[in-house]
């Protein structure tokens, strides 16, 4: 009797085709959509027409309102704070892998997959699992998986872990005349498809009492007004309406203050941060090698080494060279070489 294994399927290429090698595999594959949003029934659809064609058992797990309330409430409160989320990493954590693994429970069936470009890997002497980064490093995803803990990671399977590039897992899908195979990767955040989350901070505060307008400061000096703190982010230059002789960058956000603090590009840089809510993978807090990570500090940075210690269930990290626009309610997320070490929450910024 064949082992069963449930799959995340969204309906996408990487999900498909991780259908097909879960099966070429020798799994019995069930695989489950979750509905999160009103903009998931598209998904749902390609995902069904895709079991049917691979004779697969699909269901929907509707995670509609749990995912209202843990991650869109989260994005928006994170913004209300001044500070710039994460919602992927959340969603995966407490959401996604959550969610399977209580169908999973539910059905009696021991492992779960995604199709995540990342590889699991099991220290025997530790008794812990760790996660390494995709062969195809432009679409490495490990960055929102720091959170992962060990409980889930023992049950994941990442069928993609030994395919080299997009381009195979396309060429898989048109061999097998998966409908998927040309369809475009998802981008952004999947419930801001517009990418406008201005727009949908708005439409989410239904008593409609966003903060207003105020001051924009630099040096101590009002020289300016902003539209709404909401509406910026740190690092970002265009938008402001402060004319200054060199270009003016947000440098930080007082929300109890209603206020935006612009600066120039050479006093953006910081020393260092502390993250907190911290996740180690290889390691425990108890193991943790106080020494250099490459550290990156948002989803699209290349990282740079900072020297890492735990102080107080708190993550310290020392910049080998300053970095430019730490942000609060990002991830810091560290590696070792091809190697996903762990990460915290952002939330001090260190001058």
């Amino acid at each position: 009797m064949k082992e069963k294994v449930l799959l995340a399927l969204s309906g996408g290429v990487d999900s498909s085709v991780a259908a097909i090698l879960l099966q070429n595999s020798g799994y019995e594959v069930v695989a489950a959509t979750i509905k999160m949003h009103d903009f998931s029934e598209s998904s749902i659809n390609d995902a069904k027409k895709i079991c049917d064609q691979l004779n697969i058992q699909h269901i929907v797990i509707d995670a509609k309102q749990k995912f209202y309330e843990i991650v869109m409430q989260n994005f928006y409160d994170e913004y209300m704070l001044g500070k710039t989320p994460n919602p992927c990493v959340l969603c995966n954590y407490k959401l996604k892998w959550q969610s399977m693994i209580d169908k999973a429970n539910e059905l009696k069936i021991e492992k779960i997959a995604t199709g995540h470009y990342a590889f699991i890997k099991y220290y025997e002497n530790l008794k812990r699992f760790s996660i390494i980064k995709s062969k195809d490093e432009t679409k490495d995803q490990t960055y929102v998986l720091w959170r992962l803990p060990q409980n889930f990671l023992v049950r994941t399977i990442f069928p993609l872990s030994d395919i080299a590039t997009k381009a195979e897992i396309r060429k898989i899908a048109y061999e097998n005349n998966l409908p998927s195979f040309d369809k475009d990767d998802s981008q952004d955040i999947c419930f801001i498809p517009d990418n406008d989350y201005r727009k949908f901070l708005k439409e989410f505060n239904a008593k409609n009492d966003l903060p207003t307008i105020g001051d924009i400061i630099l040096d101590n000096k009002k020289v300016g007004a902003h539209s709404g703190y909401y509406n910026y982010t740190i690092g970002q230059r265009r938008g402001l309406g402060v004319s200054h002789a060199c270009p003016l960058y947000v440098k930080e956000i007082l929300p109890e203050k209603n206020q935006i603090i612009v600066a120039e590009e050479k006093d953006l840089y910081n020393k260092g941060l502390i993250a907190s809510h911290i996740n180690l993978l290889k390691y425990t807090k108890e193991t943790f090698p106080e020494k250099e990570f490459l550290v990156k500090i948002r989803y699209k940075d290349n990282g740079k080494l900072a020297k890492c210690k735990i102080i107080d269930e708190k993550l310290e990290i020392i910049f080998a060279e300053p970095r430019k626009s730490v942000t609060l309610g990002q991830s810091a997320v560290l590696y070792d070489n091809n190697e996903l070490i762990g990460g915290g929450i952002i939330e001090q910024v260190i001058e």
